[in-house]
This record gives structure tokens, sequence and C-alpha cells, in this order.
């Protein structure tokens, strides 16, 4: 299974923190995830799909399977939800060697051995796929703010894409961002260069002071 090495969450210049993490593990398991809410409201959204992940997965102590975990983590973003407010989501599910990610938005994933990550749902990302823009520069194209899929209260359909990693390996790494982190690089390779010690060294640089955005980083490692 994936192990929590490192996490940060920053307010940055918001007026408020609309990011919640977590992590949780159990005999087998984990489950991460970043939530990013998407405009200013007080009670969140976010905070009725944090409470319930929380409640879902806090005590959840033994062996289990990936597709019991990926139901709870639907549940707990579609069900009993109060507070209005949209949201981008990166959620990791791990069993054993397997690895699930869900995603929704422009909240990433990274695989740093294999320098890959999962696909923003946004308009500067469709451009992309049209050819009409090169990928390089979708940091900072100002159309990568406009989200194509994102979870919200009252969803019709929930907008949720799947990604099934098998037969992880050891030392494999993953990093769950929020936009507000991988928006201050320049491209995605300066991400993939990162591993434990230089990304704790990077992050614990950051301040409020100096970030833009709300500001989130879990890295899971194959232990």
């Amino acid at each position: 299974m994936l192990v929590n090495s490192l996490n940060f969450s920053a307010t940055g210049a918001r007026n408020s923190q609309l990011d919640r993490i977590g992590y949780f593990k159990g005999e087998n398991w984990s489950v991460a995830y970043i939530l990013d809410g998407l405009v200013e409201l007080t009670p969140h959204f976010v905070d009725c799909v944090d409470s319930n992940l929380k409640e879902a997965f806090g005590a959840l102590g033994q062996s289990i399977s990936i597709k019991i975990l990926r139901d709870l983590a639907i549940e707990a973003i579609s069900n009993n939800i109060v507070n209005e407010g949209k949201a981008s989501i990166a959620l990791v599910i791990s069993v054993d060697d397997q690895v699930l990610i869900l995603t929704a938005g422009d909240t990433r994933v990274y695989f740093l051995k294999e320098r890959t990550r999962t696909i923003d749902h946004s308009r500067a990302q469709e451009l992309i796929s049209a050819g009409k823009l090169n990928a390089a520069l979708l940091n900072k194209n100002a159309f990568r703010k406009y989200l194509t899929k994102r979870i919200y209260k009252g969803m019709d359909e929930i907008e949720i894409e799947e990604l099934i990693h098998n037969e992880v390996s050891e030392g494999s790494m993953y990093v769950i961002c929020s936009d507000g982190f991988w928006s201050g690089f320049d491209n995605d390779e300066e991400i993939y260069d990162f591993n434990v010690t230089t990304l704790d060294s990077y992050l614990g640089s950051l301040s409020d002071e100096n970030l833009s955005d709300n500001t989130s980083v879990i890295l899971l490692e194959k232990g």
C-alpha cells in the first residue's frame, strides 16, 4: 500500500482555506485525498465531503477490497451533503500492490517514477487535446481555471474519472496536489524531479506571503 511520507497545506493569499486533505490506512490499504473548493463559501461543500470521508475511513482498520473503498469514497462525495459549493478532487486508494485514482477538475496526481500525471478536466486541456494549445503552456494558460468536471451538491451524475494502476512497485511515489501548487511551476518536468528530501525542502521554503492560492500537497510512497 501507499504510505504518507509528507503533507503540506497553506492558505496563501486567499481569504480562506478551502483545501481539505486527508490520509487514512488499515492493515493492507490506504486512502489519501485533496479537495479544492472553487468558490468562497462558509461553511463549504468541501467541509461536508471531508467530514464524510473521515467518518467512512477513520475507524476502518481491517483488510478490505479496493472496490469497497472506492464505493465508500463515492458515497462520501455524493451523500449527506448539506453545504453549497463546488470542488476539484483527487483521491488515491491503494490496496496491497493496486492503486486506484479518482479525479475531477484540476487537482492532480503525479506519478514521479513514471514521469506522468492525471489529466486535468479543463478548457485548456480540451484545447491541448484538439491540437490548439501546446501542452507545455497549460500551467499558465487562463483557460485552465474553466473546469469541465467537478463535484458539487446535488450532482445528477458523479463526474469522476477513474484510473487503475496494477502491480505498483516498491519505491513508486505519488504526489497529490491542488492547482495552487502545480501552477507555480512552468512545466511538469520540474515536479517529476522531486524526491522526498527536495520536496520537503521546497515546501519548507513556502509561506502564505509567497503563495497566491490555497496550496496543498501529499507525497505517497509504496511501502
